[in-house]
């Protein structure tokens, strides 16, 4: 192993790595929480594991538990009201299992008693006889009955499906509450479902699962070792010591032995050996698809292979894979040792120990010491395997969280005037008052300081080079994003104490990156309308026409109930878990009776038409409710006679709206534009008509409009 950085070739990009120098990085602190060790290349940096039996561990468990039980409990109430059956079936079920194993341990204690004293009695009475017949049909039944009980517990379809019905719809409307900024903060993020969790999300399950199982498996544990001081009372001195010993270091190693050599902490490691990273990148480089054109276009196939020969060598033999601590860090050796003895050959200990004055009685207990270690070792495991990280304080905070989340609502003030105030056709006038905003209360400025009026009616572009805030100033309008100072008024009024519902709802707004929603495009135009068969493929047929997209849907397969990208939910089982791999046949089976959920493509002009049509859908169904029109670069992608045609037929049905245009391309719409606002670094560099522009010497607006009509060299 090298550990000296590498002389890279200047056309091979170097990758930096944290210094080593502790003065040269006087700003940066390492946590007295966290600790580091060196594994071969790698330096491994984990928290120090919170040891919760410690007094201040427990302190803080406590505290967390009262702070997050009443939430727990109204939880719990509320699922037991919400699915009464399957909750009553589950705990009746999961009770069963507490008792079975140590009723089991009990029941095996007392056939060996009775085949003890047989033997030492030399005769063995139909009494004994009849219980031991009774006793092996009791342990046969609960065998039967704990199988039984472990199925109930593992089918959770139905619980999961009240779950499902309860909970949802108030966390669908508590996410569709927040606006952007809220719905990608931390706390949102932690508590709302994943978009793609649909056929597997279940508020509340897990919530309720982990309680019981953790609750059954203490329980379960504590009803074996009552039951092992009841067999311990009734064994000789010697036995009872041996009995006594197990029954106290077999839970307490398994219990305390870390589960891994950083106690279960998690931890991140990275190397400063920059070979190591740049071996990456040939790697990548060698097995990837997506860069081979440009290695074999460019002649680079050699020398990649022989850089990577180089580098590799430089590097040498590593005694570590990143897999490898990925998986899990070693225990130390001594926790190994000790459960080798006490949990894998408990009985090698017993015949080590135990005085074999009475050889019989010493060989029930080793046989009593076999089945109780097997029957702890099981529900210590389970016990331990499902606490994970969390403790059971942590779980009852994922009931609070739960209400927190069903509680959400935006951060944004929110006004009560509805717009509009007046009930005469006219645009929207928009007024920006010295407005600045920044994507981050720390970040620079997108937009800075502006200030402009667009009229009632009148016609804006805003136009500039890329990144100069265009979009971002649009995204105010709305309400997407909210300005860090200044203020927005729309028809006189601050955009704060309206009703944002219905400025938005006034609005049509059309984006450069607009998607379609996972619904038929039919649904994507009529979407909020009242269903209407006959005017609606009226409207459809207009709207196609206006957006330049008839032809395309005509030759979509489904035309307007084609699905461009289907919400998918599974549709085979998954392998690994017992399930063997899918004939051709089955899935030939799937294909002719299952829905489809293959993309439909089509490029990014076609796209564009698609989102057009939409925009004009919404025009002819709203009507004069629409007061302002947005285009922020929707055409882009699109040929320039689509484009003209586009834009045509939204000057066409602009009538008294007003219309904002974002655009960096300059055709005859600046001609006729009411207002150009000239974007330059987040400013309103120039504003005024196309002819005032082009009058003003130096100015940015018409070096633009010269680049673009003197074409390019």
């Amino acid at each position: 192993m090298n550990s000296k950085q590498p002389l890279l070739p200047s056309t091979v990009p170097s990758y930096s790595v944290p210094s080593e120098d502790k003065t040269s990085e006087p700003a940066v602190r390492r946590s007295e929480d966290v600790r580091r060790f060196t594994w071969g290349i790698f330096q491994v940096a984990y928290g120090a594991p919170v040891r919760h039996l410690s007094l201040s561990g427990l302190r803080e468990s406590i505290r967390d538990f009262r702070h997050s039980a009443p939430s727990a409990w109204r939880l719990l109430v509320a699922i037991y009201r919400t699915a009464r059956t399957p909750v009553t079936v589950h705990l009746l079920a999961a009770m069963l299992l507490i008792i079975a194993p140590a009723f089991s341990l009990y029941i095996s204690a007392s056939i060996l008693g009775i085949v003890e004293e047989s033997v030492v009695s030399r005769t063995i009475t139909e009494s004994h006889v009849n219980v031991l017949q009774v006793l092996v049909f009791m342990w046969l039944f609960i065998a039967v009955m704990s199988t039984l009980a472990h199925r109930i517990m593992a089918d959770s379809v139905l619980l999961k499906g009240y779950l499902r019905h309860n909970f949802l719809p108030q966390l669908v409307d508590a996410s569709l509450r927040l606006d952007m900024a809220a719905l990608q903060n931390r706390k949102a993020l932690r508590s709302l479902p994943e978009e793609y969790g649909f056929d597997m999300e279940a508020p509340a399950f897990r919530f309720f699962h982990e309680v019981i199982t953790r609750l059954r498996h203490f329980l379960t544990v504590v009803a074996e070792v009552g039951v092992l001081v009841m067999i311990i009372s009734r064994r000789e001195f010697h036995e009872a010591q041996l009995l006594a010993f197990f029954s106290f270091m077999l839970p307490a190693v398994m219990l305390f032995k870390p589960s891994t050599g950083v106690g279960g902490a998690g931890y991140v490691f990275w190397t400063d050996n920059v070979d190591y990273y740049y071996l990456a990148a040939l790697y990548k480089l060698a097995f990837s698809h997506h860069f081979r054109p440009t290695l074999e276009r460019d002649g680079m196939r050699t020398f990649i292979s022989q850089e990577y020969r180089r580098v590799s060598n430089a590097l040498g033999y590593m005694n570590v894979e990143t897999l490898t601590i990925q998986a899990a860090i070693q225990v130390q050796w001594y926790w190994d040792i000790l459960h080798s003895l006490i949990v894998d050959y408990p009985l090698a200990l017993c015949a080590l120990v135990l005085p074999w004055g009475n050889p019989l009685s010493s060989l029930v207990t080793m046989v009593i010491v076999q089945h109780a270690t097997m029957t702890l070792q099981q529900s210590i495991y389970q016990l331990r395997g499902n606490q994970g990280p969390d403790t059971l304080a942590e779980v009852f905070g994922w009931a609070e969280r739960l209400y927190e989340a069903v509680a959400f609502e935006s951060e944004l003030h929110r006004g009560t005037v509805k717009y509009p105030q007046r009930a005469e056709a006219k645009g929207m006038e928009v007024k920006f008052d010295k407005v600045s905003f920044s994507h981050r209360p720390d970040g620079p400025c997108v937009v800075s300081d502006v200030e402009f009026t667009i009229p009632a009616g009148s016609l804006a572009l805003v136009v500039g080079a890329n990144g100069s805030g265009k979009s971002s100033l649009l995204s105010l309008i709305p309400g997407l994003q909210q300005p860090s100072k200044g203020e927005i008024h729309i028809d006189g009024r601050p955009l704060g104490e309206y009703d944002i519902e219905s400025v938005r709802g006034a609005m049509a707004c059309l984006s450069q990156d607009e998607d379609m929603y996972p619904l038929s495009l039919r649904a994507n135009m009529l979407m909020g309308a009242t269903p209407n068969p006959e005017g609606d493929a009226a409207l459809l047929k207009d709207a196609a026409a206006h957006g330049c997209a008839t032809s395309l849907i005509e030759r979509l397969p489904a035309k307007w109930d084609t699905i461009l990208e289907p919400a998918s939910v599974s549709q085979q089982c998954m392998q690994g878990c017992g399930n063997g791999y899918i004939s051709t046949a089955t899935m030939n089976e799937l294909e002719a009776h299952g829905p489809s959920f293959a993309q439909t493509s089509v490029s990014g002009g076609e796209k564009q038409r698609l989102a057009a049509t939409r925009l004009f859908a919404r025009l002819l169904r709203l009507g004069e409710r629409v007061r302002l029109i947005m285009c922020d670069e929707a055409t882009g992608a699109l040929d320039s006679c689509a484009e003209r045609e586009i834009l045509k037929n939204v000057k066409k049905l602009k009538g008294r709206r007003t219309a904002i245009f974002v655009t960096h391309r300059f055709g005859d719409l600046v001609k006729e534009a009411d207002i150009i606002l000239v974007m330059k670094e987040g400013r309103v560099a120039q504003s005024g008509t196309h002819a005032k522009l082009m009058t003003e010497e130096g100015g940015e607006y018409a070096k633009m409009y010269n680049a673009q009509a003197n074409g390019f060299l």
